[in-house]
């Protein structure tokens, strides 16, 4: 996702810096954003509004204000690895954000809307990832893509919590790799997107979020070829 303007600094009465930074939506891939840890941050929709927040950390704060159509969110607690929040948009899309927060000034994230015709041609391909996935879960190669056998190769996500390649579709433009995710550690863990971040990874799909002890799901990871 690349950023359409570069970073700009406003000061309000109080004296305090705030950065804006602007996004185009792409509801198939999570935006990484970095938020202020000490200071309240918003979330905006250029000339929109955000209907509605979603998220499962009970750490952070969202508040969505109605007259606006703006949305708030500040940590509750200290957060050291990336979390995730989608936001909502009055015409119904869905961007996730995936957060991280650092002692920094307060932030603003300005979404864009894409006109009609690069959202349709957006959405194709929301739709094609879809059908991708579709197909791998009921135990199918997609069209256009060849099956390799994982040998097994471990990702190291966080303690006691290890991913093991179980297989890879490589493509014309990519290579989807399938990941087994083990909770080997005592206690309840919930994951998200960002940390199975891979070197030009396109997009990601987490089949479950929240894992009990010794329970496992799984990960797929399209990466650019």
């Amino acid at each position: 996702m690349k950023i359409l303007l570069n970073i700009l600094s406003v000061f309000i009465s109080s004296g305090s810096a705030f950065a804006a930074v602007y996004h185009d939506i792409d509801t198939t891939i999570p935006l990484k954003c970095t938020l202020s840890s000490t200071n309240q941050n918003r979330i905006v929709v250029a000339e929109g509004r955000i209907r509605k927040a979603i998220f499962l950390d009970e750490r952070i704060a969202v508040q969505t204000e109605e007259e606006s159509g703006q949305a708030f969110i500040y940590p509750l607690d200290f957060i050291e690895k990336p979390i995730t929040v989608s936001i909502v948009t009055e015409k119904g899309l869905v961007q996730d954000l995936e957060i991280k927060f650092a002692d920094r000034s307060s932030e603003v994230v300005i979404l864009k809307e894409k006109k009609l015709e690069e959202l349709e041609s957006s959405q194709n391909t929301s739709q094609d990832v879809s059908k991708i996935i579709e197909t791998i879960l009921d135990g199918a190669i997609p069209p256009g893509y060849v099956y390799l056998e994982g040998m097994g190769e471990k990702l190291f996500i966080r303690k006691k919590v290890i991913a093991a390649l179980i297989a890879r579709f490589e493509g014309e433009k990519e290579t989807i790799y399938f990941y087994r995710i083990a909770n080997k550690s005592r206690k309840q863990i919930c994951l998200n997107e960002g940390e199975f971040n891979l070197s030009d990874a396109t997009w990601t799909y987490l089949d479950k979020r929240e894992l009990r002890r010794k329970e496992e799901t799984f990960v797929l990871i399209s990466v650019k070829r």
